[in-house]
């Protein structure tokens, strides 16, 4: 299954369960009509937490999405999957076309707040894991008063 949704920062693209490259093909033809008026960069987060392992032929579907996507004009991208083995396969169809460079990889079982790493990376360029991402830190107001002042009081008035 697959579905491709417009969105703030571009597209964002579903692939789960057991996809056949016949699927991927459609969703590559889908995909050719879609960018075809597109004018301008864009970021393309991919999500396929729900994807199964994924064969040669399925790979080479990828591959050539891949470079469509970076041919319409795909700035950036985040894949969010789930466990490192399906990860690594995605790794290597980015490396084959050339779009390495401009691809963040999430693992969504180590990364709970894997969305806003996302969209960090896909609107600013900021990396996923980056301290510019974290929460602030909030430090307790130093406290006035308490116990010490009251001892304080009580051996200061002896």
């Amino acid at each position: 299954m697959y579905r491709i949704e417009l969105t703030t920062y571009g597209y964002k693209v579903t692939l789960a369960g057991s996809v056949s490259a016949r699927a991927l093909t459609a969703w590559v033809q889908e995909s050719e009509s879609l960018l075809a008026g597109q004018t301008g960069e864009f970021g393309v987060l991919f999500d396929v937490r729900q994807l199964k392992a994924i064969g040669f032929e399925e790979r080479e579907v990828l591959r050539k999405a891949r470079l469509l996507y970076r041919e319409k004009g795909m700035r950036r991208s985040v894949v969010v999957g789930e466990g490192a083995a399906l990860l690594q396969q995605l790794r290597q169809v980015a490396v084959d076309s050339r779009s390495a460079a401009l691809e963040r990889y999430l693992d969504a079982l180590q990364v709970h707040d894997w969305g806003r790493h996302a969209l960090g990376w896909l609107q600013n360029g900021i990396e996923p894991g980056s301290r510019a991402l974290l929460p602030p830190v909030s430090r307790p107001a130093p406290r006035r008063g308490g116990i010490w002042s009251v001892w304080r009081a009580l051996i200061g008035s002896w």
